[in-house]
């Protein structure tokens, strides 16, 4: 059985399971990305086709495994340090200062999540973006929290080690300061305490 012989309502189906349980939407004009996203996943999964791997999760729940495995084949990967620049200055600019001054001398503490976060880049570039406009840093509690559906991109966020394709839009000097290059030429984020 090919994927041409899955039929549109498997499709729907699988479509409305995937937002259901993973929060993924594949409108029906992505759905060349979810067919070859699924077709990573089944052979990783040992179906021996697409097709199988379709009327299996449509069959009965999805286990944990499988939704992980789905999730790393159905997500994209594409961060690096200070993606969407306007963002971050936006938020440094006009939402921190008034945390900071509406915390400042009470609960000294500030927390922020950092969803769909992928292999680290953005919850690290706030954390740098606060160690440079919290001057007091070390006085407050600062809690960043990164999810990401794809268990896989936590793991290299949790690693801090990164190539040069991750810094092609970080300000001059960011590598310099806060990263030490490993013996493999690759940059490992240094803890902000400890950094230059």
């Amino acid at each position: 059985m090919s994927l041409s012989e899955v039929r549109e309502s498997q499709w729907s189906q699988l479509t409305e399971l995937i937002a259901e349980r993973m929060g993924l939407h594949f409108p029906r004009e992505r759905w060349g990305d979810l067919q070859r996203g699924l077709a990573g996943a089944a052979q990783e999964l040992g179906f021996e086709d697409a097709a199988a791997c379709v009327t299996c999760l449509l069959s009965a729940p999805p286990t944990k495994a499988q939704l992980q495995v789905l999730a790393s084949h159905l997500t994209i990967g594409e961060s690096y340090f200070f993606r969407d620049r306007q963002t971050l200055e936006a938020f440094a600019d006009n939402i921190l200062p008034e945390l900071i001054r509406a915390r400042r001398g009470r609960d000294q503490r500030l927390r922020i999540w950092s969803a769909a976060c992928c292999t680290g880049e953005e919850p690290y570039s706030l954390a740098i973006l606060l160690h440079q406009r919290l001057p007091d840093l070390r006085e407050w509690h600062v809690t960043i929290t990164a999810t990401d559906i794809n268990s896989r991109f936590l793991h290299k966020a949790a690693a801090g080690t990164y190539g040069e394709w991750s810094f092609r839009n970080a300000p001059a000097g960011l590598k310099e300061r806060y990263f030490n290059r490993t013996a493999d030429g690759r940059f490992a984020i240094v803890p902000l305490s400890s950094s230059r």
